[in-house]
């Protein structure tokens, strides 16, 4: 993501941007500071109901599959990530805001396996998450072809197998 392919998408002088932004990794923090109060209100959604530990992860997973459908939400997600890689402070911040996410998901298997050694859980964590990172990407470039009505029964199937194991 460059600033200039923000101001011209905004419609915005590089002097504008700047006024509202004293560097980009600001427009980037900003972001995922929406990202993330968008997933945590999901996310507190999800924990409202009454749902098992199952569906609550199958609902997770709708939600970021959902946000997929966006292009411009799942560019910018993927601006953030590839971020990570050549800036080690903003790394350091999306690390904080995805350990945020990963709290509740970790409570959330923690109940379903009960008998299961901390580093199964952890890796049942992963897994939910990277499936999740997969599952907004291919929606987002599927275009309408990657359907919840399809997708639902495999990711249940896939995450009630590995919670127990």
């Amino acid at each position: 993501m460059a600033v200039d392919d923000v101001c011209r998408e905004a419609g915005l002088s590089k002097g504008a941007f700047y006024g509202y932004f004293p560097a980009k990794q600001d427009l980037l923090e900003a972001l995922l500071e929406g990202e993330s109060q968008a997933m945590d209100a999901e996310i507190s959604r999800i924990e409202s109901t009454h749902a098992s530990m199952l569906e609550r992860l199958v609902a997770f997973t709708h939600v970021v599959m959902t946000r997929g459908e966006d292009p411009a939400r799942t560019r910018l997600r993927l601006d953030l990530y590839s971020t990570v890689l050549t800036d080690p402070g903003f790394g350091e911040v999306m690390a904080r805001q995805t350990d945020t996410r990963r709290a509740p998901i970790e409570r959330w298997v923690e109940a379903a396996m009960a008998g299961a050694t901390a580093a199964e859980r952890h890796r049942v964590v992963d897994v939910c998450l990277s499936l999740c990172t997969g599952l907004l990407i291919q929606a987002s470039s599927m275009r309408g072809l990657a359907d919840w009505e399809n997708t639902a029964p495999v990711v249940r199937r896939m995450i009630g197998a590995a919670l127990h194991r």
